[in-house]
């Protein structure tokens, strides 16, 4: 069971990576902090934005933003509204277009670190001496080219995806703990309990589902091999309902698992989200009766929560997505990595 674990699969594909793509993940993994850093000051500055729009003349008050406006010049409150909203939408357009551009080249680079493990699989295999080919069958080396390479492109997008997260979760929840400590940490309780359930419920299935998928995915290859190959004789029987059969045996289990483990992976999303949304209403209770605090108090504290909150959910279902789709591809990549090992 260890030698499918994701950490060894990781490692093991680290080792097979070229410098070139490490150098890559590196830069790549360098502009992830930039994006967590933008993720702070966007959430840091809902707060001066929220508070600005519910209540001008109080928030011009505040000694720091006297002193910050001076020397900025802004001596009203519709100047103050207008800069506190333009620094909001400002860093707002920053945080997306960075995420944007990690997105992309997680894809660039995973589907690049996919190109190069196809073609060093694929050489490793034809320079197998002649008892390595009359040992191992056609549909698994063809398996191994195709489909469970894929397994590896998804397992490394993935990753990128998970460590991108684990940063957006780290600073969200940094800022959110300078906003209220005590309310952001029973909020991070909750959804890390959550999560963590899930997790601890769903792991074994993931790995059994995705040796299933394995199994029945080298059978769906080696029915269409041999009966295309003995096309003719199938005809000349009237046999081909046997080879039809054959697949149809090794399709719906597969289809079965797949649909499994995409369910396994994406449905915490729905029921976290409805635990979120119940969180705020109680917090907003809380708020107003623990804390005794006003109106204009409390919106701008809820109203940075709930933009927390609605940043750190997509954050926290990707870095479980990723988690899911990494258990779920473990046999795949398992299979092609003891391959490449044999060059």
């Amino acid at each position: 069971m260890n030698n499918y674990s994701i950490r060894n699969n990781l490692s093991e594909i680290w080792s097979q990576i070229s410098k070139k793509r490490k150098s890559q993940l590196i830069l790549l993994i360098i502009l992830m902090f930039f994006s967590s850093i933008s993720e702070m000051f966007t959430l840091a500055t809902s707060v001066p934005f929220l508070k600005v729009i519910t209540n001008a003349q109080k928030f011009m008050e505040q000694d720091n933003f006297l002193l910050i406006f001076g020397k900025l010049g802004i001596n009203s409150e519709q100047k103050a509204i207008i800069f506190i909203t333009v620094s909001f939408a400002i860093f707002a357009i920053i945080t997306s277009f960075i995420r944007l551009s990690n997105l992309w080249l997680n894809t660039k680079i995973a589907a690049a670190i996919g190109s190069d493990l196809s073609c060093k699989l694929f050489n490793t295999t034809l320079k197998q001496d002649y008892e390595f080919h009359l040992n191992n069958n056609s549909s698994s080396t063809i398996s191994l080219n195709t489909r469970f390479v894929s397994d590896i492109v998804g397992v490394i997008n993935q990753f990128l995806q998970f460590i991108l997260s684990s940063l957006l979760v780290i600073g969200i929840i940094s800022t959110l703990l300078i906003i209220d400590w005590q309310i952001a940490l029973t909020s991070i309780f909750i959804f890390a309990f959550s999560y963590g359930t899930i997790v601890y419920l769903c792991k074994k299935r993931l790995l059994i589902n995705s040796k299933v998928i394995a199994k029945n995915n080298e059978i769906q290859i080696k029915t269409i091999q041999e009966g295309l190959s003995s096309i003719k004789d199938l005809i000349l029987s009237s046999s081909q309902n046997s080879y039809i059969k054959l697949y149809q045996n090794a399709d719906f289990p597969l289809r079965q698992k797949e649909a499994e483990s995409n369910f396994i992976s994406t449905f915490p999303r729905y029921s976290i989200e409805a635990v979120g949304m119940v969180l705020i209403a109680f917090l907003a209770l809380i708020l107003t009766f623990q804390k005794g605090l006003s109106e204009e108090e409390i919106i701008p504290i809820l109203g940075s929560l709930a933009l927390g909150a609605q940043r750190l959910l997509p954050a926290l279902q990707q870095m479980y997505s990723g988690w899911a789709i990494m258990r779920g591809n473990a046999t795949g990549v398992r299979l092609t990595l003891d391959r490449l090992k044999k060059n």
